[in-house]
């Protein structure tokens, strides 16, 4: 098995264990118990990164508040996986709580959820997500992420936050889950289309859960239209300066999906700012002209003509 040479440890704990935690696996495996639309933001940058924000509630959060507190389990039990794979992710996870690089990162198993093991376990999977092996992230057994067609060059998790999961591990009450990854697409000029599909099978998005996204296309670029969303809404500037938005619901099926459709804006702005920029260059030099002519003819007029001298009349 390969091995992080920088802690010693396989690469392959980090991609189970992060993969436990990321919306491929953890969300849908709670998706059956959802009933409100989670949001979903989406923004892409000039320079192709798209960062996601996907903000997920599970309505019973006991199996999450125990990995909070260090027992991992009730979480592993809660997955749709084979037991196998269960008992592989378990003996992983150990590894990691013993190891002690990140054994700090757990809780402490004394039945109660505190913040400092909320934070540890953000830092957790954060740390972990960096000893991804390529493409963990980009997509595959329960979604595939596409701009033109292509995979993202690469992604990573920005941040992930637990949030209303203090108290005791016992407590079914919901708890919030918001993740932040950041995927990388080659971007050139034109018209583009972002798409997001998803598969069939046991850790496939179902049905059971709803989305609402929103997504901001680069700056100077328009929305153009969308597929397979519900209740869309599209504000685009008219000058072409701001960046086009979208928003809309689906509801994710095996075997579907969704797109967005972008290209850049009319530059009706910087039309408009040259033809003032040239109206106030000819408004400027036809006044500079004018004052021209017209301070010449003055100054032709201030010069009175010259008159001959009269002659004297000699005396008789």
């Amino acid at each position: 098995m390969p091995r992080d040479g920088r802690r010693g440890r396989p690469r392959a704990l980090a991609a189970a264990f992060t993969i436990l935690l990321t919306f491929g696996t953890l969300l849908p495996a709670f998706a059956a118990s959802q009933a409100a639309t989670e949001p979903v933001t989406l923004v892409l940058s000039p320079g192709g990164t798209l960062t996601t924000n996907l903000t997920v509630q599970i309505a019973n959060g006991s199996s999450l508040r125990y990995a909070l507190d260090g027992n991992f389990t009730p979480l592993l039990n809660a997955l749709p996986i084979s037991s196998s794979n269960r008992s592989v992710y378990a003996a992983e996870i150990g590894l990691l709580e013993s190891n002690p690089f990140t054994g700090g990162l757990f809780g402490n198993r004394d039945g109660t959820v505190e913040p400092f093991e909320v934070t540890a376990f953000d830092q957790l999977v954060q740390e972990e997500s960096k000893l991804l092996p390529s493409g963990t992230l980009t997509g595959g057994v329960a979604f595939q992420l596409t701009l033109d067609g292509n995979s993202p060059a690469s992604a990573a998790i920005q941040s992930v936050y637990v949030g209303e999961a203090l108290g005791l591990d016992s407590s079914t009450a919901p708890v919030t889950v918001s993740l932040a990854v950041n995927y990388v697409f080659p971007l050139s000029g034109g018209s583009h289309s972002l798409s997001l599909s998803w598969g069939t099978g046991p850790i496939a998005l179902t049905t059971l859960i709803n989305f609402h996204v929103t997504f901001l296309a680069p700056a100077g670029d328009s929305i153009t239209g969308s597929s397979g969303f519900s209740s869309t809404s599209v504000t685009n500037d008219l000058l072409g300066f701001s960046p086009g938005k979208f928003s809309g619901e689906f509801s994710p099926a095996d075997g579907s999906g969704v797109s967005i459709h972008f290209a850049a804006a009319f530059p009706l702005g910087i039309l408009v700012i040259v033809l003032g920029v040239v109206g106030a260059l000819l408004a400027v030099l036809l006044f500079l002209a004018y004052r021209s002519r017209r301070r010449k003819r003055e100054g032709e007029g201030s010069q009175a003509p010259e008159t001959a001298p009269t002659p004297s009349t000699p005396a008789e």
